[in-house]
């Protein structure tokens, strides 16, 4: 089941709720044992620094520990740092253990700081179907770090659309160790 989190009627101090296709609240275990996709999305006048660092790690806290977690999904956020990307992804509840196939960050502003916060996350996979960076201000020390990353995981496709890069970012790229086993770029 695809479950999204209640971002945009979130209530300061309070930790974010998860609800099912129906709009429906869904316990905790149950995102931990059912899980397959979790989607955060927001509408444009919603400001995600309401949500404190710790309700972001609790939200990580649960993704940790989900069991078939497929797609991960963060969509359309104007800012989303390296402070909400680190609380998220590297959590000290769990050993993420679930068998992920789509990280995205669609359209929401992570930059170079937010794709180092990721590191350890991402490099904790020996495997990833697909890394969506798309519109995500990646710029060429970011792209830099994509080619860290591709040294280590391996990766199928990889979407960097809408970022600005140089010939210098695609380079650090298309030269890094497991660049070949790219079926889409």
């Amino acid at each position: 089941a695809r479950y999204d989190v209640d971002i945009e009627r979130f209530t300061p101090g309070e930790y974010p709720r998860f609800l099912d296709e129906s709009g429906e609240d869904v316990a905790d275990i149950n995102i931990i044992n059912d899980a397959t996709g979790v989607l955060f999305c927001v509408e444009e006048d919603f400001s995600h620094s309401s949500i404190s660092r710790e309700n972001w790690q609790k939200l990580g806290s649960v993704i940790s520990q989900c069991k078939k977690l497929k797609n991960i999904i963060f969509r359309d956020f104007e800012a989303l740092g390296e402070n909400i990307l680190t609380a998220v992804f590297q959590s000290t509840d769990g050993p993420y253990n679930f068998p992920l196939d789509h990280l995205s960050f669609e359209n929401s502003k992570i930059g170079q700081d937010g794709i180092y916060a990721l590191l350890p996350f991402i490099k904790s996979r020996k495997e990833l179907n697909c890394l969506d960076l798309h519109g995500t201000d990646l710029g060429d020390s970011g792209a830099a770090v994509i080619g860290e990353l591709l040294g280590e995981v391996r990766l199928n496709n990889l979407v960097i659309s809408e970022n600005p890069l140089s010939i210098f970012g695609i380079n650090r790229i298309i030269s890094a160790k497991n660049f070949k086993h790219l079926k889409t770029l």
